[in-house]
């Protein structure tokens, strides 16, 4: 995983193409989406890691805690456990950097499987 480059925009639209609009975003045009990975790439409010042209992981950093935003997976590419890989690496990634609690509110999927409650400590 690494963080995402303006190289990475037409497949990170791809991989949003098929999510509901949000109330407050719409939906994910290629120009939000370019907005989004600039404001990656140059601010530190928000985090992104992607595995290119497989999917992403972005997030928010407190003190001692992490609120996990999305787990996005290119369309091509799901149903084959890389949400479930990425899981493991954005947690062991969030803990190695001092997280001691990562919470996320999730569509039904691995994530919700996992952590029926939402949240996932450092002590699991």
């Amino acid at each position: 995983m690494r963080p995402p480059t303006i190289e990475d925009v037409p497949w990170i639209h791809a991989a949003y193409a098929d999510w509901p609009p949000t109330p407050r975003r719409g939906y994910a045009t290629f120009d939000k989406v370019e907005k989004w990975v600039q404001r990656w790439i140059h601010r530190d409010d928000e985090l992104c890691y992607v595995e290119p042209g497989i999917g992403l992981v972005t997030y928010r950093i407190g003190p001692f805690s992490a609120v996990i935003d999305n787990i996005v997976v290119h369309p091509e590419h799901r149903e084959q456990g890389h949400a479930t890989a990425m899981i493991e690496w954005l947690t062991k990634h969030l803990f190695d950097e001092g997280v001691l609690v990562a919470t996320f509110k999730t569509l039904p999927g691995p994530i919700a499987n996992k952590y029926p409650e939402g949240v996932v400590t450092a002590w699991q």
